[in-house]
């Protein structure tokens, strides 16, 4: 029996052959260790597997430019050729895409809450930044946060979607100008900072961290913003920071260089240097994969692994072999 699809949940062909493959033969096997977008391919792909000992299954979806999956493992939001779509449940996509009206086009980036209630859509080439959040069984876009007013590039430093705010940088002369944006509000400049920086904001979006080539600082409080405390000088010893993320507990502060192959972890209960954790590859950024980890390389080559920080109950990295 063919099975069809409404014109208005199409997301392209590419994706619709996947999509009928899956629906006439499943060939996922053994305990599920989520979904990913698989930047290479194009292509959302089952990991199969506990983690430690997960492998790629086949794509569900293929022909996709970008994607992001919640870290409930169950929705995604998809760019396409027709703009932007949303699934629902990922073991069930035909039944659950939906068409995102009102979301900005050709995002660069897709960033889910930890809790996977909310995400973030950032445009670097179109300067526009907004957030997403679920109601019942629908995903709304909310106002877009206009940034034509930054001098280019702008680049999203950190976002928590759950509380509808994000940081943004943009080049001050030799600095980095950081803002902060709140859904409806014109950017406030936080501070310069020396270039290149990184952020992280603590869970419930209570304060902003940021790192630079030779400290980590932190904005305790971003209801009433005031100049940023220093916690440790000479403390991140990593040339060119390019990732920064605080565990979903706020025990654990992780920074990622990007001439570094390995991941510095702070104890900011304690105020202090906790370990490295070595990987093989150069780390690229911070995404959420789960509540409680982290996608390390979202812009790995074709061939090399999948690297994932998991914060809980202690710090370690594990590897998926990337099936090419």
């Amino acid at each position: 029996m063919k099975t069809t699809v409404p014109s208005a949940l199409r997301i392209s062909s590419l994706c619709l052959l996947a999509l009928s493959g899956l629906a006439q033969t499943s060939t996922l096997q053994g305990p599920a260790g989520g979904f990913l977008f698989d930047a290479p391919s194009r292509s959302l792909r089952p990991l199969i597997g506990l983690p430690g000992a997960s492998h790629f299954g086949p794509p569900i979806l293929t022909g996709v430019p970008l994607a992001g999956v919640a870290p409930d493992q169950r929705k995604a939001v998809l760019a396409s050729e027709t703009g932007l779509q949303v699934i629902l449940d990922l073991r069930n996509p035909y039944a659950s895409i939906q068409n995102l009206p009102g979301a900005i086009a050709a995002p660069s980036q897709i960033l889910w809450a930890a809790d996977s209630s909310s995400a973030v859509l950032f445009s670097a080439s179109g300067k526009q930044l907004q957030f997403l959040w679920q109601d019942g069984g629908n995903i709304l876009a909310g106002p877009s946060c206009d940034l034509a007013s930054l001098p280019s590039p702008v680049r999203l430093l950190a976002a928590d979607p759950f509380a509808r705010i994000a940081a943004v940088a943009a080049p001050a002369e030799e600095k980095s100008a950081v803002f902060l944006l709140r859904e409806g509000s014109p950017p406030q400049l936080l501070g310069l900072f020396p270039s290149p920086v990184a952020a992280a904001f603590a869970p419930a979006g209570s304060s902003l961290y940021l790192a630079g080539a030779s400290s980590l600082w932190r904005i305790a409080d971003l209801s009433a913003p005031s100049a940023a405390e220093a916690l440790w000088e000479n403390a991140a010893e990593l040339p060119e920071p390019v990732a920064l993320a605080v565990s979903n507990n706020g025990q654990f502060l992780f920074l990622a260089g990007a001439s570094s192959r390995r991941i510095r972890a702070y104890d900011l209960s304690a105020q202090r240097f906790l370990e490295d954790l070595e990987i093989d590859n150069l780390p690229s950024g911070f995404e959420p994969f789960t509540p409680t980890s982290f996608l390390l390389n979202p812009l790995r080559e074709a061939r090399d692994p999948v690297w994932i920080l998991e914060t809980s109950p202690a710090p370690r990295v594990i590897f998926i072999p990337s099936g090419e």
